[in-house]
């Protein structure tokens, strides 16, 4: 996902990004080279990674609310196609979720999960 560094935490290995589906997301920088506040980057982060929610859990930084456009069954795993605020997000589900086409979902993209590629 592109995006822009809109703050570096001070002493640590992550940002905050702003993304086209979100003002603010927590990222980690995997490179030595700090991303100072203005520059463009890619938010990435696999579609194993992300955690699906039915219900939102308890308040956590980077948790979206979207709603499944697509599903592709593909044996043992699920590909939900959410989109975010108009942004396609592909996560990777178990085949037994019983989420269908149109039904709303929260995501979780776990900050230490969610790299920043300069």
């Amino acid at each position: 996902m592109s995006g822009e560094v809109i703050e570096s935490l001070q002493d640590t290995d992550e940002v905050y990004v702003r993304t086209e589906f979100s003002e603010k997301m927590l990222c980690k920088i995997t490179s030595n080279t700090p991303a100072a506040t203005g520059t463009k980057v890619y938010a990435s982060i696999r579609p194993e990674d992300v955690e699906v929610f039915t219900e939102p859990p308890q308040a956590r930084e980077n948790l979206f609310k979207g709603s499944i456009v697509h599903k592709a069954y593909l044996g043992n795993f699920l590909y939900f196609f959410v989109s975010v605020n108009g942004t396609m997000i592909r996560v990777q589900v178990p085949h037994h979720l019983p989420q269908e086409e149109g039904q709303e979902l929260y995501l979780f993209l776990n900050p230490q999960k969610c790299v920043i590629l300069l």
